[in-house]
């Protein structure tokens, strides 16, 4: 049997895993020790260099996690322990980052190529105040260089899109910006941008001279009754103009039965009860400038009487009074004196007592007019057309009496008077403009008066253009014009389609002004707005500004060893539509992975990655239309470990030994070894591994098997001892006693448990 110790003097042995291997130093990077950013201009050479703490240490380079090859636009050197990595004229595009990975170790380099600069080189100055009239046409030219620059046109702060009324040019290194039909509300601060610079144009823009648009010539005088109300109106070509209107050379103030009135382009005087107070010259001037232009309206009341009993406007008149007005003028000539005492004296020489008797029936109630029922009625017509006077009595009763500026007319010619029951019709075939004048429908206890003009209708038209509109998502658009006549019905249209009221649309009249607002604008309602009127229409963008979405909570570092899920999460201000932010790693979008995959929860995003690797470490952003956030993601080597390590083994001389060990991760590949020398697997040696579990069992076993059993698996190795112990020797069946004759041979035998055990033979004296 070999003793214990004869073993352990060689120092083979030593301890259940101490069997002796060789281990080479890692490889390291000595420079850089960290992060290296870089930034370039385009064609600039850029060069990364790794020093290694080996010559002969390979390395290999990524760029956004995939390895590079060498081109002409990609050059790697090596220089003992230096190794380069070279882009002789760098591109935008070779942004990115890149690793020098050592095996052991790795550097990381962040490359950013920027474009050169871009300039502005025409105008020099970065201010300029250009002044055109409006309407007309505007255009702001600049030249920049390289000629393929960008550039983004701003007015009063918000970006700008080419549109029916605004457009962008660009031919060679000129950009310009151009308004076909400037509007003085195109006026403006006007900016040119490119990526380092910016230039400003103010934009003035004088506007013509208001002139009087209606009536088109001077407009006759106007002779009115006393109490009639008396309306001046005039269009003026600009809406927003401010007029003074003067009576005799005096300035006209509101009030005691006087109104002014502005509806869009259209500027009116309203006298509620015309008295002689209120004749002479009214003047209409827009501005206070000398010279401004300005409209005259002559206004004669023809005359004014009294009578015992005063009728009061809207109440029943006494029985023939009007008849009498009509019947008896006062000269408007008798008033055309500014003092009104003269006209006082004569309304005294003229005042008549009248006693009115009826014929009808004291016990019947009076018939009364109850339509229409205003005292007078404003009726437009137009020449050819039919003109018709209705009036409605409260029931059948004596005929009535219809005048024409104090004329009766008769049933004849052109003319039709007509009576069913309590309607009452005056109808005058093929109006003319002869036919204007004051009509009255004369019953016998009530009356009504007509105001009848008969004149081409105006022409329905826009006075003023819509405006192209930018808003953010979720505020309101209001779109507004002037049309003339301030009745005119328009219509509105959205990308063609025509624009009915509902919860976000509303559409309202003020005057002339027609006003659509759209309620709670979206992404989506962004496009064209079109009003038409008549034959006239005007269009306008309406752009929709995203909300700007912002991170509450950003990307941060994380470390990670290979085959970790990993998850990376962000939270924004306000919740983003489906797709408003998205994931980039070294700025550029994620590649095709089914091991990525990304979540939103409200205001939170998640970017999952599912068993990451190396390849995956790297810079990691999440970015939105307005914001971004970057962190790194740094991925170590998984370290290989022994969750059961191997174990001792002693076992007897031709007897078989089982070695086994547990690590931490499934399907390695590894190595038994006895004594130093690899193992394969053949009838006395099997070798078996199952998940995490490796096996080694070998049989027959003599003693010089015993020795160090280890097992390797990359940079891990586990070692146990094997002891291979003698069996002992017995003596299966011992020597017989015999007796024999002295003299004879006397043989002794017996049986070992081993064949070539060795014995010795004694001989014992027996015992007297």
């Amino acid at each position: 049997m070999l003793p214990n110790g004869s073993r352990e003097a060689d120092g083979e042995l030593v301890t259940a895993c101490g069997c002796p291997h060789p281990a080479e130093p890692p490889v390291r990077i000595l420079y850089p020790r960290d992060e290296v950013a870089l930034i370039a201009v385009t064609l600039e050479c850029v060069v990364l260099m790794c020093e290694l703490s080996q010559e002969d240490a390979p390395v290999r380079w990524y760029k956004d996690g995939l390895e590079v090859e060498e081109s002409e636009a990609l050059v790697l050197e090596r220089d003992g322990a230096r190794c380069r990595l070279v882009l002789p004229a760098a591109q935008p595009e070779d942004g990115g980052e890149f690793v020098c990975d050592a095996g052991d170790d790795s550097a990381f380099f962040t490359v950013t190529v920027t474009a050169p600069p871009e300039r502005i080189v025409h105008p020099a100055a970065r201010s300029l105040d250009l002044h055109f009239g409006a309407p007309g046409r505007v255009e702001l030219r600049c030249e920049v260089a390289p000629a393929g620059s960008q550039v983004r046109w701003y007015k009063d702060g918000l970006e700008v899109e080419a549109s029916d009324t605004l457009h962008l040019g660009a031919e060679g290194p000129t950009r310009t910006l151009t308004l076909p039909h400037a509007q003085p509300e195109d006026a403006g601060e006007y900016v040119c941008e490119t990526r380092d610079e910016a230039i400003t144009f103010n934009v003035i823009l004088a506007e013509p001279p208001v002139q009087f648009l209606a009536p088109e010539t001077a407009p006759s005088p106007l002779s009115v009754a006393p109490g009639e109300p008396v309306v001046l109106s005039c269009e003026l070509s600009r809406a927003g103009a401010p007029v003074i209107w003067s009576h005799n050379g005096k300035p006209v103030q509101e009030g005691e039965g006087l109104e002014l009135h502005a509806e869009g382009p259209r500027r009116v005087l309203c006298i509620q009860a015309a008295g002689p107070a209120h004749a002479g010259l009214y003047t209409c001037q827009s501005g206070a400038a000398p010279g401004a232009p300005s409209l005259s309206f002559t206004v004669q009341v023809a005359g004014e009487y009294s009578l015992d009993t005063k009728p009061v406007c809207g109440t029943p008149n006494p029985v023939g009074f009007l008849l009498f007005q009509h019947t008896l003028p006062i000269p408007a000539l008798l008033f055309s004196e500014p003092s009104h005492h003269a006209p006082t004296a004569l309304l005294k020489a003229l005042s008549l007592s009248f006693q009115v008797t009826s014929s009808s029936d004291p016990t019947e109630p009076p018939v009364r007019v109850v339509a229409p029922e205003a005292a007078q009625t404003r009726v437009r017509s137009t020449p050819g057309g039919d003109l018709e006077l209705v009036v409605h009595l409260s029931g059948p009763g004596g005929p009535v009496r219809w005048y024409k500026d104090g004329e009766r007319l008769a049933s004849q010619g052109r003319v039709q008077l007509e009576q069913a029951g309590a309607r009452q019709v005056l109808r005058v075939q093929g109006a003319r403009s002869g036919d204007a004048g004051e009509y009255l429908c004369d019953a016998p206890q009530d009356s009504r008066i007509f105001l009848v003009s008969v004149e081409e209708p105006l022409p329905v038209k826009l006075v003023s253009e819509l405006t192209p509109l930018t808003v953010h998502e979720g505020d309101d658009a209001t779109f507004r014009c002037e049309v003339s006549p301030p009745d005119a019905d328009v219509t509105w249209l959205r990308n063609g389609a025509v624009v009915t009221p509902g919860p976000q649309v509303e559409m309202a009249q003020n005057g002339s002004s027609r006003i659509l607002t759209l309620r709670g604008c979206q992404l989506g309602d962004a496009g064209t707005v079109t009003v038409r009127a008549g034959s006239t229409a005007t269009s306008a963008r309406l752009h929709v500004r995203e909300t700007e979405l912002l991170f509450l909570r950003r990307l941060q570092d994380m470390r990670a060893e290979e085959g970790q899920d990993v998850c990376l999460e962000v939270e924004t201000g306000r919740v983003g539509a489906l797709g408003a932010v998205r994931w980039v790693r070294g700025g550029q979008p994620l590649p095709h992975d089914s091991r990525l995959s990304m979540a939103q929860d409200g205001h939170i995003h998640r970017l999952f990655i599912r068993g990451v690797v190396l390849a995956d470490q790297g810079t990691y952003g999440c970015e939105s239309h307005h914001d971004r956030t970057l962190a790194r993601l740094s991925v170590r080597p998984r370290q290989l470990r022994v969750l059961r390590p191997l174990e001792d083994v002693t076992i007897s001389e031709g007897g078989s030994a089982t070695f086994q060990l547990e690590l931490s991760q499934e399907g390695v590949t590894g190595e038994w070894a006895r004594g130093g020398v690899r193992l394969h697997p053949g009838p006395k040696c099997h070798i078996h591994s199952e998940g995490q579990s490796h096996r080694l069992v070998l049989s027959g076993l003599g003693l010089a098997d015993s020795g160090c059993v280890s097992f390797t698996a990359d940079s891990l190795r586990c070692a146990a001892r094997l002891v291979v112990r003698e069996v002992p020797v017995t003596i299966v069946r011992g020597p017989q006693d015999l007796e024999v004759t002295e003299g004879d041979t006397a043989t002794f035998e017996c049986e070992l448990s081993q064949a070539l055990a060795d014995v010795t033979w004694e001989k014992v004296r027996a015992q007297p």
